[in-house]
């Protein structure tokens, strides 16, 4: 019965230590988003608050994969919690996007096939000239791409520069830092100039490994929105 009641006890007290713990590193995430410029253009451009960028932070998300989950919880209408869920399940971001019937066009931002050449930007532009219908990014493709999407709607600079930066080894936040002026800058707009309704098409072989993920596909139980879902007219030149 002692032992019972020492095994009980130690639960307990451990539940609160940890809770404490975790809720210290919220605490310390909250003052690492104060006054940064990095967040607080996400926050900003996606309409997101600092809460949302500390709690996704606590969870471990890489910074420069913030936008892509900002990105596809505003453009599905979810909580931020709903592609991290499917992401930490197994899925990669392609196939988190399929999950949520997000077509890949809308991860792309029109550009020149030269102004990609030799950059890291060149293989996910041959994957859409090459493959229209089957469309395979990888992880480090959707985090460039959300990226520089998030980076020239925001500031209105030119793709192109924010591509030669990347390709000389600049991270985002340093790209960020180069053209932060939130005077000049723009909010999320739901509304996607082009967008036409369409049949989503096969996923790639990456989101194709799991299927065409419309519901609970063994991802948290979460399923895509209900909105057809439209592609964007092909980036220029492709």
């Amino acid at each position: 019965m002692i032992r019972i009641l020492a095994l009980t006890v130690g639960f307990i007290l451990g539940g609160w230590v940890f809770g404490l713990w975790a809720q210290d590193s919220y605490d310390d995430f909250q003052k690492n988003v104060e006054n940064d410029t990095y967040y607080a253009a996400l926050e900003s451009y996606f309409k997101a608050t600092k809460s949302d960028v500390a709690a996704l932070l606590a969870q471990n998300i890489n910074e420069e994969e913030l936008p892509v989950v900002l990105f596809m919880a505003r453009r599905t209408g979810l909580d931020p919690d709903a592609p991290v869920g499917v992401h930490s399940s197994g899925l990669n971001w392609m196939q988190a996007a399929w999950h949520f019937q997000i077509p890949p066009w809308v991860f792309y931002t029109p550009l020149d096939p030269k102004d990609v050449k030799n950059t890291p930007y060149e293989a996910a532009y041959q994957e859409y000239g090459d493959h229209a219908d089957k469309v395979d990014l990888t992880d480090g493709d959707i985090v460039n791409l959300v990226n520089l999407k998030f980076l020239t709607e925001f500031y209105g600079c030119a793709p192109k520069e924010v591509v030669q930066m990347r390709a000389s080894g600049k991270t985002f936040r340093q790209i960020n830092d180069h053209y932060w002026n939130p005077q000049n800058a723009s909010a999320w707009d739901v509304s996607i100039p082009g967008l036409e309704t369409t049949v989503t098409p096969t996923p790639g072989k990456h989101g194709g490994r799991h299927g065409h993920h419309g519901g609970a596909g063994g991802a948290s139980g979460i399923g895509g929105p209900s909105e057809t879902i439209g592609t964007q007219s092909p980036p220029t030149g492709y």
